[in-house]
């Protein structure tokens, strides 16, 4: 059955075409998502090269999240993607509340939960977590800025755990990919409550982006590299890798605050 990558988000775009990148690599795969049929569509593309589990969940719901992760327990799992998130493109001002939760629950509950309980088992094994944060993960969307929020909380719990892993001298890995605008239907979906005339022409906005198939190329990359971080320039969408960039210490005498730089 060979060595398995769970990877959430798998129904479409960079999830998607991340579960092709690794399965082609010879990964055995444990696909997740809400839509159960977009799953099992994905598993029947893929054929019989590779085992394939699929396993339906819907994020935003906490007791859902825990008992996804038991059920992975039953496999070793090698890599594990945290891809799935929401969007909602919206200012502060004007966003629905529940419809901000909703993101939080998904973009921050779900994947510090995973994140945590994939760390804390696999921290002395010789396993991958990858963390899909966004180039809004280091930058404040003016437009965006709920998601920016969600996104920022994860690069700076992976970067946190990247420490802890390398002061422990643990043998597990971190990676926090950031993609810049990708061609998915993920805008389509953040920009739900739009009216027509506020909903650009996509096929423009997206003419210089990446693919989710170049995104998964270079996710697997990172895989395979040394650095932590791997990001799609938001103004040329080159992808470059490159070292932790948030402040950090073990030593508050050492004042590596931002706020008083």
């Amino acid at each position: 059955m060979g060595k398995y990558a769970v990877i959430t988000g798998a129904g479409s775009g960079i999830g998607r075409a991340a579960a092709k990148q690794f399965a082609s690599k010879g990964f055995s795969l444990i696909i997740v998502g809400r839509n159960e049929e977009k799953l099992l569509t994905l598993k029947e593309e893929l054929g019989n090269k590779t085992d394939i589990q699929v396993m339906p969940c819907d994020l935003s719901d906490e007791s859902a999240v825990y008992e996804l992760y038991e059920k992975t327990k039953a496999y070793e799992v090698a890599v594990w993607v945290n891809n799935a998130g929401l969007g909602n493109l919206c200012p502060i001002l004007e966003t629905d509340v529940h419809k901000a939760i909703q993101l939080n629950r998904v973009n921050v509950d779900a994947a510090a939960i995973l994140t945590l309980l994939y760390a804390q088992d696999y921290q002395d094994k010789k396993g991958t977590l990858i963390n899909i944060s966004s180039w809004n993960g280091y930058s404040i969307t003016q437009g965006n800025p709920v998601y920016s929020a969600t996104k920022f909380y994860l690069s700076a719990l992976s970067e946190a755990l990247y420490w802890e892993l390398k002061r422990g001298d643990k043998p597990m890995k971190v990676k926090l990919i950031c993609p810049a605008a990708t061609k998915t239907a993920f805008i389509k979906a953040a920009s739900a409550d739009k009216k027509p005339e506020e909903i650009k022409d996509y096929d423009n906005l997206f003419a210089k982006c990446n693919t989710a198939e170049e995104v998964a190329e270079f996710i697997y990359e990172m895989y395979e590299s040394e650095e932590l971080i791997g990001y799609a320039d938001g103004t040329d969408y080159t992808f470059h890798k490159t070292g932790p960039k948030l402040p950090h210490t073990y030593n508050k005498s050492e004042n590596p605050c931002l706020l008083i730089r």
